[in-house]
């Protein structure tokens, strides 16, 4: 699991996953990411082409993950952001096959509002160990 500072490092460093699943109830570092994501990935006149912003309740897995399968246009790279994508935690197992052979020039992001997330499961695991994982804790008022 890696830290707020580690992933905005790696971001603006353009080291980017090709998955990234963002969870958690304290929305100031999902939104924080969200942006750097959107700012860094996909140049701006490129971002018409090559960044996709899809919602979770109005999408499946399958189409997230088909938009990440497609190569970029006149850009190095694709950004497909699913927010509110904890409508799409039980689709998750459907990140397998494309974890197997991820698409090197897109960066596929999952913005999950909830609790938590079931690390038992083994997408989560390897989303963990292969790619970017990252808890979004409360920030308890005597840490502000």
């Amino acid at each position: 699991m890696s830290s707020f500072e580690s992933i905005k490092s790696a971001i603006s460093s353009k080291n980017y996953p090709a998955v990234a699943v963002l969870y958690g109830e304290e929305p100031f570092f999902l939104k924080e990411l969200s942006k750097l994501f959107e700012n860094n990935v996909v140049p701006g006149d490129a971002k018409d082409f090559n960044q996709h912003i899809l919602y979770g309740k109005d999408t499946s897995m399958g189409e997230a993950i088909q938009r990440a399968r497609a190569l970029p246009m006149f850009s190095d790279r694709t950004l497909v952001m699913v927010r509110e994508a904890q409508h799409l935690s039980k689709q998750l197992g459907e990140l397998e096959d494309y974890l197997d052979h991820p698409n090197p020039s897109s960066v596929l992001v999952f913005i999950m509002h909830q609790k938590s997330l079931d690390k038992r499961l083994k997408v989560v695991k390897r989303i963990d160990k292969e790619q970017l994982l990252f808890e979004s804790k409360t920030i308890y008022e005597n840490k502000v």
